[in-house]
């Protein structure tokens, strides 16, 4: 299945699985495939996202606000 992907693809997807992980999420979302291909430089996604001020670092600080780690309760 990974033929399918190109390699800045498969490097967005392994970030998002790691930012998954990293914030104890049960899943992997949209959220965390946004975050994968700001990590991965030289991307036309990354590029496009970085023009529109949209930085590694907010999203990461909203996920932690907005989603619930595994067996949390969201406040």
């Amino acid at each position: 299945m990974d033929n399918f992907y190109t390699k800045q693809a498969r490097q967005a997807l392994e970030e998002a699985e790691n930012i998954s992980k990293e914030l104890n999420h049960s899943y992997i979302g949209t959220e965390h495939l946004l975050v994968g291909l700001l990590a991965v430089e030289n991307c036309a996604a990354s590029i496009i996202l970085q023009r529109n001020k949209v930085s590694f670092e907010e999203v990461i600080g909203l996920m932690e606000t907005l989603v619930s780690p595994v067996g949390g309760i969201a406040i």
